[in-house]
C-alpha cells in the first residue's frame, strides 16, 4: 500500500534502469529444481541420441593431378623422346569437374557394388554390415527398390527372400541363379562368412541414384591456391567404405585418362595406318614414272654420271692439249733437223716419244765425237767420214720416226677433239635433264619424307600406347579420421546448455511477460518517492476475511503494522484535522482488495476505541455487502445526494462487525454516479462526517477504471493504493 503522492516519469524510468543482480539471480533461483530436472532430461535425452543415432565417419585423401609442370615419370620419359610432349598446363577446375562427375562416380558404385546395402537386425536399430555380409547381391543397377529385403540362406543351397514389413515369403531361389524380384533380377552368392540359417537385410537401390548419394557427400578441393594437390573427402556410416570410395575415385579417374589416351592412340594409329597405305601407292606410282624416265633417257644416276662427264671432259681437254705440245715439239725437232744440218739437236723438250729421244741423243753424240775429230784432223780423215755417214744415216732415221710421230699425233688430235666435242654436247643437255628428273623425282622424295615420318609416329604412338600414363598420383592414402557426425562432445554440451536455457528461457519469458507486481520490491522499483506502507498476506479459502476482536493472526498483525506506518505518514502531513481523519482506499482495477483492505483497516483502527465510519463511494459496484450483513438493502450515499436531506446521519449505520464500527454504504447503483459526485453535497457530506468520527475510511471506485475517485479526493487526508501481488 502506498501514499498518494505526485511523481514523474523521470522517477519511474529510473527504476527500470536500475537492476539488481541479486534480485534478478533470485528470479531463477528460486526455481533451482527446474535446472535440475530440465538438466537431468536433456542429459538422458542426449545419451538415448547418441546410443541409437548412427556414427557417421569421414575418410580423407591427398593427391596430385599431373600436368606440364609435374609430369609423371613415365610422361617425362616419353616427352624427352618426343613421343608425348605436353601440351600445355592442365586445367585443373576441368579435373575438379571430372573427378565430382556423375559419371565417374557411378563407374566406382559399379565396381565396388556399392548400389546394395546389407544390414544385421538390430534391437533398435539396423548395424550396416560391410564385407562381412554372409550372402551378397549382384544385379544391374538400372532399377532399384523402396522396399528392405531380408534375405536367408536355407538348406540346399537356397535363398529365400521376404520383405521387411511384410515378413511374408515373396520369393525363394537357387545361389548363382537370378531371382526375379520385380523390380529387377538378383543374383546372391555365399561369402566365407555364410553359415546355414543366416539371415541380412538388404536394400536395392539404382546405380545412379546411389552415385547421386554419394557424389552430394564428397567434398574436392584445392590444396594450395597455386598448386595441382587435391583434398578428397567423403562421409559414411563405415569407415572402410569410405576409404574404399576415395581409392576407388581415384582409380576410377586414372582408367579414365588411360581411356582417353588409348583412344586417342588408336584413332592416330588407324590414321597413321590409312596415311601409310595411301602414300604407298603414291610412292610405286612416282617410281614408276622416275624408272621409265631413266630408260628413255639412258641414265642410272643422273647425278654420278654428270660427276663422271665432267670428269671425262677434263680429262679429255688435258689430253687434247698435251698432244697439241707433243705435236709441236716434234715439228719444232724436224724444222731444227732441216734447218740445222750437222748441228746439235735440242733434247730433254718434253717429247713423249722414247725412241726418238734415244735417236736424239745419239745423233748428238756422234756431232759431238765428229765435230771433236775435226778439231784435230781434217774432214777427210776416215774417222770423220765414217762418223758423217753415220750421222747422215742417222739424221734419215731421225726424220722418218718425227714424220710418223706427227703423223700419229695429228691422228690422235683429231680423235681427242672429236670426243672432247662429244662430251660437251653431253654435258651442256645435263641440266635440262636434271630439271626434267628432278621435277620427276620431287614427289618422290615428299612421299619418301612423309612416309618415313608416318612410320617414325606410327612407331612412337605404339610405345606410348603401351604405356599407361596415370594422370593421379596419391599422396596420401585414403584413411579414415574419426566420427564426424554426430559430435558427442558438442551434443553432451548442447544438452548440457539446452538443460539450463530451457527453463532460462521459461522462466524470463515469464518474467518478460509479467506485466504484474509480485513483490515490495517491484512497487519500490517502480516508484521511489512514495512508501509503501504494509503488505496484507494472502487469506486462504478456509480462513477469515476479517480481523476479529483480540485477534493474534498474521493478517491482525500486519494491518497493525500498516496501522502504525500510516500513523507516521499522516504526522508528516501538515494543514489538516488532527482530530479528524479521512482515508480513501483505491485501486488499479476492481479485485485487488480495497474493499477487503478498507474493512480490515477500519477494524484495526476501532480497537483503539477510535469510532471509525466506513463509506461505500464505489457507486458503480458496491461491495460493502460481502463483509457487512444487511448492508445491501440500506441506503447510502447515491441516496443521499438525490433526496433532500440536508444531513448524513440518517444514512448512518451501526455495524455488526464492531461497537466502535459505523458505515455509510453506496446506495442504489444510480446511473449517472459521475454526476452526482459533483453535486455539492458531497462537499457538506465529508465536512459533517469528519466532525463525527475520528476515521473515515472511504472505499472508492478503481482509479483506472473510472474517474469517480479523483472527483472526490480532495477531501482525503491520505490516499491508500491498494496493489495485489499477482493481479495488479
Amino acid at each position: 500500500m502506498v501514499e498518494k503522492e505526485n511523481f514523474n516519469s523521470d522517477k519511474k524510468l529510473e527504476g527500470y534502469q536500475t537492476v539488481d543482480i541479486r534480485e534478478e539471480l533470485k528470479k531463477y533461483t528460486k526455481y533451482w529444481y527446474w535446472f535440475v530436472l530440465s538438466i537431468i532430461i536433456s542429459l538422458v535425452s542426449v545419451f538415448i541420441y547418441l546410443r541409437y543415432t548412427p556414427k557417421i565417419y569421414r575418410a580423407e585423401s591427398k593427391i596430385i593431378i599431373k600436368d606440364s609442370e609435374n609430369p609423371s615419370a613415365e610422361s617425362a620419359v616419353l616427352s624427352e623422346m618426343g613421343v608425348m610432349p605436353n601440351s600445355g598446363k592442365t586445367n585443373i577446375q576441368n579435373e575438379l569437374a571430372i573427378i565430382r562427375s556423375q559419371r565417374i562416380m557411378e563407374n566406382v558404385i559399379h565396381n565396388l557394388n556399392l548400389n546394395v546395402d546389407y544390414f544385421a537386425e538390430g534391437q533398435v536399430l539396423d548395424i550396416e554390415i560391410y564385407k562381412e555380409s554372409p550372402l551378397i547381391a549382384v544385379f544391374d543397377g538400372i532399377n532399384g527398390s523402396p522396399f528392405i529385403y531380408k534375405v536367408k540362406l536355407i538348406d540346399g543351397g537356397l535363398v529365400q527372400i521376404k520383405t521387411e514389413n511384410s515378413g511374408e515369403e515373396i520369393f525363394q531361389g537357387k545361389l548363382g541363379d537370378p531371382i526375379d524380384l520385380g523390380f529387377n533380377k538378383v543374383t546372391f552368392y555365399k561369402t566365407d562368412f555364410s553359415n546355414v540359417n543366416d539371415e541380412v537385410l538388404m536394400q536395392f537401390s539404382s546405380i545412379n541414384s546411389t552415385a547421386r548419394k554419394y557424389g552430394s557427400l564428397l567434398s574436392v578441393s584445392l590444396s594450395q591456391d597455386q598448386g595441382s594437390i587435391l583434398d578428397l573427402s567423403i562421409r559414411d556410416r563405415v569407415p572402410e567404405k569410405a576409404k574404399d570410395i576415395l581409392n576407388q575415385l581415384v582409380e576410377e579417374y586414372n582408367q579414365d585418362a588411360i581411356r582417353d589416351n588409348k583412344i586417342i592412340a588408336d584413332n592416330t594409329s588407324n590414321f597413321i595406318n590409312d596415311r601409310l597405305d595411301s602414300i604407298n601407292i603414291e610412292l610405286d606410282s612416282v617410281e614408276q614414272n622416275i624408272e621409265n624416265f631413266k630408260e628413255v633417257n639412258g641414265l642410272i644416276n643422273i647425278e654420278t654420271e654428270s660427276e663422271a662427264m665432267v670428269t671425262s671432259l677434263n680429262e679429255y681437254r688435258e689430253r687434247y692439249q698435251d698432244l697439241n705440245v707433243q705435236l709441236e715439239l716434234a715439228n719444232s725437232l724436224k724444222n731444227s733437223l732441216q734447218n740445222r744440218d750437222g748441228q746439235l739437236l735440242p733434247s730433254n723438250l718434253g717429247v713423249e716419244e722414247s725412241g726418238i729421244n734415244a735417236l736424239i741423243s745419239q745423233f748428238n753424240s756422234l756431232i759431238l765425237e765428229r765435230n771433236k775429230l775435226l778439231s784435230g784432223s781434217s774432214s777427210q780423215n776416215p774417222l770423220v767420214v765414217d762418223l758423217n755417214e753415220q750421222i747422215s744415216s742417222l739424221r734419215s732415221n731421225l726424220f722418218e720416226s718425227l714424220d710418223r710421230l706427227i703423223k700419229n699425233l695429228n691422228v690422235s688430235v683429231n680423235n681427242v677433239a672429236g670426243r672432247l666435242n662429244e662430251i660437251r654436247d653431253r654435258v651442256a643437255s645435263v641440266p635440262a635433264k636434271e630439271r626434267e628428273f628432278r621435277g620427276v623425282s620431287r614427289p618422290q622424295n615428299i612421299k619418301e619424307q612423309l612416309y618415313l615420318f608416318l612410320l617414325q609416329k606410327r612407331e612412337e604412338n605404339s610405345i606410348s600406347y603401351g604405356v599407361e600414363s596415370i594422370k593421379a598420383k596419391i599422396v596420401d592414402q585414403a584413411r579414415a579420421t574419426g566420427i564426424v557426425s554426430p559430435n558427442s562432445t558438442a551434443i553432451i554440451l548442447g544438452g548440457l546448455l539446452a538443460g539450463i536455457l530451457i527453463p532460462f528461457g521459461i522462466i524470463f519469458g515469464m518474467n518478460f511477460f509479467d506485466n504484474k507486481l509480485r513483490s515490495k520490491k517491484d512497487i519500490e522499483n517502480l516508484i521511489e518517492s512514495i512508501p509503501v506502507l504494509g503488505q496484507i498476506p494472502n487469506v486462504g479459502k478456509e480462513e477469515s476475511d476479517l480481523i476479529q476482536k483480540h485477534d493474534r493472526s498474521i493478517l491482525a498483525e500486519a494491518f497493525r503494522i500498516l496501522t502504525t506506518s500510516m500513523q507516521y505518514v499522516l504526522a508528516g502531513i501538515q494543514n489538516r484535522d488532527k482530530k479528524n481523519t479521512t482515508i480513501y482506499v483505491t485501486s488499479t482495477v476492481k479485485g485487488e482488495g480495497k474493499t477487503f483492505t478498507a474493512f480490515n483497516l477500519a477494524l484495526t483502527l476501532c480497537e483503539g476505541d477510535n469510532r471509525v465510519l466506513i463509506v461505500g463511494a464505489d457507486l458503480r459496484n458496491p461491495q460493502l455487502q460481502r463483509y457487512e450483513e444487511g448492508a445491501k438493502v440500506l441506503k447510502g450515499v447515491s441516496d443521499f445526494i438525490v433526496s433532500d436531506d440536508k444531513s448524513i446521519k440518517a444514512y448512518i449505520n451501526q455495524s455488526k462487525l464492531h461497537p466502535n464500527l459505523s458505515i455509510v454504504t453506496s446506495g442504489s447503483i444510480p446511473p449517472n454516479p459521475s454526476e452526482l459526485l459533483r453535486n455539492v453535497k458531497i462537499d457538506n457530506m465529508f465536512k459533517e462526517l469528519k466532525g463525527l468520527y475520528d476515521y473515515v475510511i472511504v472505499d472508492t471506485a478503481p482509479a483506472m477504471l473510472v474517474a469517480d475517485t479523483f472527483l472526490i479526493n480532495r477531501f482525503a487526508d491520505l490516499t491508500l493504493y491498494v496493489a495485489r501481488a499477482g493481479y495488479t
